[in-house]
């Protein structure tokens, strides 16, 4: 019996915790309504195809506060090396406690939550007034069962239908059961004992996409409980903790599952001296990291210019592959280090421009230098 009843508490105790997630859902979803009029756009894809974000990642800054928003650059796909290590870590409002599984074997974050794929799919906002059966008669998201995808991820939506908990990445739960929440904000549970009839009427409430606006990749992601990728973050010397929201007041680094250092999201001195951490004894900027791991694979330079000097600590990395800065001013003969990295690929803008070392701008001025 007390087995029994410790077991039955455990269970209650997880899905109180799943509802909770899903009101935390609704009450971002209703946050950024207010602010824009209109849900999210389910899935920003571009004409040649490129998926870059999705509603999720819209939702972020109405979920809690942290800098990862801020972070991102919109001007490049959600796994793009621009941004994909931004996403390999847990984010635990979209974890339900029903399920193991909290990252893909890539080691992206994953989301246990999906969407209503007629109010969110692709290049489409919808509103209230399109919903003519009444909020509380529509839906925003819900839990599912299997087939879980990186929280970044813009397919993140999926059709509503029985069976629930069909190993097929149906949505469910514990007990044949899936908590939903509703356009109204509020959480509902629907289980295999639901007429048939309110299944079919949410899944099918106005307004209705058309099936090419929800359609679905056929792209599979292999799911695990752990994640061989770790984070560590740097606080930079003189800076204050309690305005960590502007992710700009100290030094990421992404190591991967061998344990090198993947990619590193420097912080540097505002008046171009070394920078270091609050204790003052490790060095943050670039020079330090790429002195303490040459094996770094990119490197992004945080609001600040790839220089000369930038570019010969970089030709002293083993495996760099990209690089990405605000700006660049180079002169030729930095060009050329660059050019001369076997392993560099991609020199790219946070505006979004991106060159190989071979084809990067060759417009100089009176200076010898060029600036882009």
């Amino acid at each position: 019996m007390i087995i029994e009843f410790v077991l039955e508490a455990r269970l209650d105790a997880r899905r109180l915790q799943s509802k909770n997630n899903l009101k935390q859902l609704g009450l971002a979803f209703h946050n950024y309504y207010d602010v824009y009029k209109q849900f999210p756009i389910g899935a920003d894809v571009r004409p040649d195809g490129t998926a870059m974000h999705g509603w999720i990642i819209r939702l972020v800054p109405y979920l809690e506060s942290s800098p990862l928003y801020s972070q991102i650059n919109q001007k490049f796909p959600w796994d793009h090396p621009a941004n994909s290590h931004l996403f390999k870590f847990k984010y635990p409002s979209l974890l339900s406690p029903n399920h193991l599984d909290q990252f893909t074997s890539e080691g992206f974050g994953l989301t246990h939550y999906l969407g209503n794929p007629n109010v969110l799919h692709r290049n489409t906002t919808t509103s209230f007034s399109e919903m003519t059966m009444g909020i509380a008669h529509n839906w925003l998201t819900g839990e599912i069962s299997s087939g879980f995808q990186p929280f970044a991820y813009p397919f993140n939506w999926r059709d509503l239908k029985l069976p629930f908990n069909d190993g097929q990445g149906s949505y469910g739960s514990v007990n044949d059961s899936t908590k939903i929440c509703l356009a109204d904000g509020s959480v509902s549970t629907l289980s295999h004992k639901t007429d048939q009839k309110v299944v079919r009427q949410l899944a099918e409430a106005p307004p209705v996409a058309i099936d090419h606006a929800k359609a679905l990749p056929s792209r599979v992601f292999r799911n695990s409980p752990t994640s061989n990728w770790t984070r560590e973050f740097f606080l930079a010397e003189g800076e204050n903790n309690t305005i960590k929201n502007s992710g700009e007041i100290g030094t990421t680094l992404h190591f991967d599952p061998h344990g090198q250092l993947d990619t590193a999201d420097l912080y540097s001195s505002p008046d171009g001296n070394a920078a270091y951490t609050v204790d003052g004894k490790t060095r943050i900027d670039l020079d330090g990291i790429v002195e303490a791991f040459p094996e770094v694979r990119m490197l992004i330079l945080n609001g600040t210019l790839l220089t000369d000097d930038a570019a010969a600590a970089i030709a002293s990395c083993s495996r760099i592959e990209t690089v990405v800065a605000h700006r660049i001013q180079i002169s030729d003969a930095g060009r050329e280090r660059l050019r001369k990295c076997p392993t560099l690929k991609w020199v790219m803008l946070t505006s979004g421009a991106q060159h190989t070392p071979m084809d990067m701008p060759n417009e100089w001025n009176t200076s010898s230098t060029n600036e882009f």
